[in-house]
């Protein structure tokens, strides 16, 4: 019998996990700040019973990274790049591409956290039974 941390599971948890993380992170943007596809990185950490905190990171941060790259994107694209390009030459003459890049790279870094935040935060709540 295959326990809930064997390969498949976890690969299905990662799943579940990133694609959770970028619908629920894109919904609640719509009506929220920034910062709660933080949160939700951390409840889905908490939820998803990954087998160590890389797998926890790994998905809030490629979610992250992929949403918020996405959706600065459409943005850039909406005004032909035009205002990515004066925010990156107001700090530090960085190309408009490449402030895109540094959105998407702090946004995975943030899910991140979050979804580890989770993780560990139910690793305390519930701690694995000691093997005697």
């Amino acid at each position: 019998m295959a326990s809930k941390f064997s390969i498949i599971n976890q690969l299905k948890y990662i799943a579940i996990g990133f694609v959770a993380t970028i619908v629920l992170g894109y919904v609640s943007s719509l009506f929220l700040p920034w910062w709660v596809a933080v949160l939700i990185a951390g409840i889905i950490g908490v939820l998803l019973p990954y087998s160590n905190g890389f797998y926890a990171f790994i998905v809030g941060f490629l979610g992250l990274l992929l949403l918020w790259f996405s959706v600065a994107t459409y943005h850039n694209s909406a005004n032909e790049g035009l205002l990515s390009s004066k925010m990156g030459q107001l700090f530090g003459g960085f190309e408009g591409n490449t402030l895109l890049l540094m959105v998407a790279v702090l946004g995975g870094v943030l899910g991140g956290m979050g979804a580890m935040t989770g993780f560990l935060g139910r690793r305390i709540v519930f701690p694995k039974a000691k093997k005697s």
